[in-house]
């Protein structure tokens, strides 16, 4: 079989298709060559998308997109939050420009002197 992307409203209007044949008598075997996906397929998507309405899909669908999209940037801050804390700039301050340059950044600066930043900054 040709693969295809099918989207949400299309998953569910083929689910009650299903259904529908099912009910009727149609063995699995039979409703799903007509249906155009495989036995596995229509497995998944009962178990994805049963009793769900097209609008529920569609949430459903945006929702996991943004879970994706959230956990990218988690992974991203995580990611650049190891490498400052790896990098040589987090060593000692030796050279001239490296203390000028915490200081344009005065959280930064509080990290490097050793100090906590609420004393830097007591009201926020």
């Amino acid at each position: 079989m040709a693969r295809k992307r099918f989207s949400a409203e299309q998953i569910i209007a083929k689910l009650r298709e299903a259904d529908a044949m099912l009910s009727g008598g149609a063995s699995v075997g039979q409703v799903c060559p007509r249906l155009e996906v495989s036995e596995q397929t229509l497995s998944r998507w009962r178990s994805r998308y049963d009793g769900m309405k097209s609008g529920e899909a569609r949430r459903f669908k945006e929702l996991e997109q943004e879970n994706a999209r959230l956990k990218r940037i988690v992974a991203d801050q995580a990611l650049v939050g190891h490498h400052a804390a790896q990098g040589p700039e987090r060593g000692k301050m030796v050279r001239p420009t490296r203390r000028r340059e915490a200081v344009a950044y005065p959280r930064e600066a509080c990290y490097h002197a050793r100090f906590a930043a609420s004393t830097a900054y007591p009201f926020g």
